[in-house]
């Protein structure tokens, strides 16, 4: 599911992430998360299903990812519209960071065009207190963008996150 977008490639599917996710993760591309023993997909957590529960030697590492593909002026933003749901998922981080696990939240630029991310405050304010907030309580909150050709989609590279 892809369109062209400015001379770029723009992956619209967003059930990506979590995969592009863990498989950048097992190829070693993602430095700010440690190698894990084990990846495990559609986790529950606190009533709802997070995508990625990371597991090793140093413990349990929640992680949620977000299909991005809003580029405004080379900052991406998510989301696009009001995400009651993507709030729920940033509050059940939040929670895990305060039974003392770590947990982070990924945003998935799936285009190549952007130099850094930032919560769509536009779109979804509340959505974007709760990002900032769990933030502040010590959720990780991680930006990449994807090399997208018409027959291969894969994360690039960590971008800024500007909360």
């Amino acid at each position: 599911m892809l369109v062209r977008v400015g001379g770029r490639w723009v992956s619209l599917d967003a059930r990506l992430p979590p995969v592009l996710f863990v498989e950048a993760l097992r190829e070693g591309r993602l430095a700010e998360f440690l190698l894990p023993a084990s990846a495990h997909r559609e986790v529950r957590a606190h009533h709802c299903r997070l995508d990625v529960r990371l597991e090793g030697p140093t413990g349990r590492c929640w992680v949620q990812t977000k299909s991005v593909t809003l580029v405004e002026e080379r900052t991406a933003l998510f989301p696009d519209a009001v995400t009651v749901r993507g709030r729920h998922h940033v509050e059940v981080l939040q929670h895990m960071v305060a039974r003392g696990e770590r947990a982070a939240l990924v945003f998935v630029v799936q285009r190549d065009d952007a130099i850094d991310f930032r919560p769509h405050e536009r779109s979804d304010p509340a959505f974007c207190r709760a990002v900032r907030q769990a933030a502040a309580a010590g959720v990780g909150v991680y930006a990449y963008t994807c090399r997208v050709t018409e027959a291969h989609i894969a994360i690039a590279g960590a971008i800024p996150v500007l909360l």
